[in-house]
């Protein structure tokens, strides 16, 4: 798998570099969610551009368009009270989230909880 970009994250802001070109590509301002605490690059299909999900203090999963740096869907996934989201990972089905009250939420690709 060659790698193609790098993540830096500080604070409420992730910044996606080119690796070969040693610039800075995108930077995705996410300070309303508070830091950010996870990424997971999810790869599109077919050689398309993927998407990047971040977790943040205020445990919100943010979902985000790789080519155009915006924000495809919020999601809460702790709907009952706030937790600081450290762990996203997926599959070809499934997301799965882990806060920091010790729960693991799980979401089918629609974003839809699938507990």
């Amino acid at each position: 798998m060659k790698v193609t970009s790098y993540l830096q994250i500080s604070s409420g802001v992730i910044r996606v570099w080119d690796v070969a070109e040693r610039k800075l590509t995108r930077r995705l301002d996410c300070s309303d969610y508070g830091a950010v605490n996870s990424v997971r690059l999810v790869p599109g299909d077919q050689g398309a551009p993927g998407h990047l999900l971040s977790g943040h203090d205020d445990g919100q999963l943010v979902i985000w368009s790789i080519t155009s740096a915006r924000v495809i869907n919020l999601v809460n996934v702790n709907q009952q009270f706030s937790n600081i989201l450290w762990c996203i990972d997926f599959s070809d089905e499934y997301v799965a989230a882990c806060s920091e009250d010790m729960t693991i939420t799980i979401f089918d690709k629609e974003m839809r909880n699938a507990h």
